[in-house]
C-alpha cells in the first residue's frame, strides 16, 4: 500500500542536539522511508559523522566535498 499523498507532503521539521553520526542518520533515514530515490550527487562539508552517514543511507550516489572561494 502507498502512502498516503497528504502525509507525504507535509512539512517536516527535525531537531538534533549534536552534529554526529548517529544525528545525521536520524535526519537521512526518514527521506529514504519517505521513498526519496535517485540521488546521484551529494555535496557537504567533510565531517565524517555525515559522510559516513550519506555512504549509509545514499547508496549509489558521489559524495563531493563543499569547497567555498575565498573572497576579495
Amino acid at each position: 500500500m502507498s502512502p498516503d499523498p497528504l502525509i507525504a507532503r507535509r512539512p517536516r521539521l527535525d531537531v538534533a542536539t549534536a552534529e554526529d553520526g548517529a544525528g545525521w542518520l536520524a535526519f537521512l533515514r526518514p527521506l529514504i522511508v519517505r521513498e526519496l530515490s535517485g540521488v546521484q550527487l551529494v555535496i557537504s562539508d567533510a565531517h565524517m559523522g555525515l559522510v559516513n552517514a550519506i555512504g549509509a543511507t545514499l547508496r549509489g550516489g558521489d559524495w563531493q566535498r563543499c569547497r567555498t572561494l575565498p573572497t576579495a
